[in-house]
């Protein structure tokens, strides 16, 4: 007999102790672990890779520029919080915060470039980039 307590929803990012026990004598090579009959690969994705956008991927000198980066949290973590990091060209624009905004009151030349966001827990135990989207910045006509 085998007795195993874990809870209902484990997902990316949560610590998890899966033990077997054998009956003393009874030897244990190979140790498969279950869930609903079906074998338990990896864990429940805590929250989707996230996607980056642009109203326009080309802009005037001078326009205000916004970019949202948007993932979305499993059913069972919807309050969990997450912090969001942009970077132009690899190099950080705007730390990690709570908004999915990145936004230029006023674009200028320099801030075209590949534009990509990073979404992490609190305890950056779960973090994931998303795509490289391309925005350009174009001179005053």
């Amino acid at each position: 007999v085998l007795i195993l307590q874990a809870p209902p929803d484990v997902h990316e990012g949560d610590s998890l102790s899966l033990r077997c026990h054998s009956r003393t004598g009874y030897e244990t090579r190979n140790t498969v672990f279950y869930k609903n009959n079906k074998i338990i690969e990896s864990p429940v994705k805590l929250f989707s890779i996230p996607q980056i956008s642009v109203e326009s991927y080309t802009w005037t000198e001078g326009d205000h520029m916004s970019i949202t980066c948007d993932t979305k949290l499993s059913p069972h973590r919807e309050t969990t919080e997450l912090q969001f990091v942009f970077y132009r060209n690899g190099h950080n624009v705007q730390g990690f915060s709570l908004s999915n905004q990145y936004g230029v009151p006023s674009a200028q030349l320099e801030d075209s470039g590949n534009y990509t966001c990073e979404v992490q827990t609190p305890t950056g135990s779960v973090r994931k980039r998303s795509n490289v989207m391309i925005v350009e910045i174009q001179g005053e006509q």
